[in-house]
């Protein structure tokens, strides 16, 4: 009879725990204190357990279907459909991008691979800040910009160091077209947006300019987290499989040491950078624990594999430093309540 009521009570206990409510005011009061960090124009979703269990904006106007700029984002969305292709066995990371873009051969820059281009170690000279967003906008096409590229100066031998430039990847981009003989934009809608359900995201270029594949896309909260949520399935979104276990873990390698970073945007002096993507933190065994991306302007799109949870943080503007600790305050009271099964 003790044995039996033991039994109940760990099952019990185990049920409560399981079934716990997340308490959302914690979350709540930190977005109200910090609204105006936030531009005052803010959608925070979460995701745990297959459910949004969390949602929340600081506007009327501004919600989780508002359409936003999410800068270097877009580039997670790119590397996942040029990892496709190396997939599928069409390329590899180490492809030669000179052996589709020849314009490369000459400026001394034959030796830059597929692999390279997504870690950001090109060597090619690319200024501190540069934006391909305001590249984007000086070109007809991705051909016409990426050739652009080539006439740079090479800063560094092609692999010995790490300089953060959204640029590179749209080189592997181009090379998808190159042997598709499609434009990006259709090839991302075909392959990424339309399977993982983001009718709100687009790669369209503006008025005068190109689509740019690092740094040129609009999201949604929503849309965003479809592509969040795939990630975290081991590469399955509604019953389909956009990406292997292997592919996505193939993603989140860092290869290059410490010793090799050269610059690193401020926002992002801690972290590591993988493949189109970052990583936020690592475990006691170099195991990626927290992944994501930031446009470095105020939106925050991370996965936390030892908690086991999701987060979209969008703004519809600009913002300042302050960006940053508001994030990791919210991230702060989540982790509060979601214990880690990392070391």
């Amino acid at each position: 009879m003790i044995k039996k009521f033991l039994l109940l009570t760990v099952v019990t206990c185990f049920y409560f725990i399981a079934n716990a409510q997340f308490d959302k005011e914690p979350i709540d009061n930190i977005l109200l204190q910090n609204k105006k960090f936030l531009g005052n124009e803010a959608v925070l979703m979460l995701y745990k357990d297959g459910k949004i269990i969390y949602k929340k904006k600081t506007d009327d106007f501004y919600d989780e279907r508002a359409q936003t700029p999410i800068g270097s984002a877009s580039s997670w969305l790119t590397a996942v459909l040029i990892l496709q292709y190396v997939e599928n066995g069409t390329i590899s990371l180490d492809t030669k991008i000179a052996d589709y873009i020849p314009i490369y051969v000459p400026y001394s820059k034959k030796y830059i691979t597929i692999g390279h281009c997504l870690a950001d170690l090109t060597g090619i000279d690319f200024k501190k800040g540069a934006s391909s967003q305001k590249e984007a906008s000086k070109f007809s096409s991705l051909e016409e910009m990426v050739n652009s590229y080539a006439k740079k100066e090479i800063r560094a031998n092609t692999g010995s160091d790490f300089w953060y430039a959204d640029m590179h990847i749209n080189i592997a981009a181009r090379v998808i077209e190159v042997i598709t003989k499609k434009k990006f934009e259709q090839l991302i809608t075909q392959k990424v947006l339309r399977p993982l359900a983001m009718k709100n995201t687009s790669f369209s270029p503006p008025s005068g300019g190109c689509a740019n594949p690092a740094s040129g896309a609009v999201s949604t909260a929503n849309d965003f987290m479809n592509f969040l949520s795939m990630i975290m399935n081991k590469g399955v979104f509604n019953g389909k499989q956009i990406l292997k276990e292997e592919t996505i873990n193939t993603m989140f390698n860092v290869t290059y040491t410490p010793s090799m970073v050269t610059y690193t945007p401020k926002a992002a002096e801690t972290f590591e950078y993988a493949l189109g993507t970052w990583v936020l933190e690592k475990t006691i065994d170099n195991k990626p624990a927290v992944v994501g991306t930031t446009n470095f302007d105020g939106s925050w799109c991370i996965i936390d594999f030892c908690r086991n949870y999701a987060m979209v943080l969008f703004t519809k503007k600009e913002l300042n430093d302050a960006k940053k600790d508001v994030f990791y305050k919210i991230k702060n009271a989540v982790d509060d309540q979601n214990p880690t099964y990392c070391k």
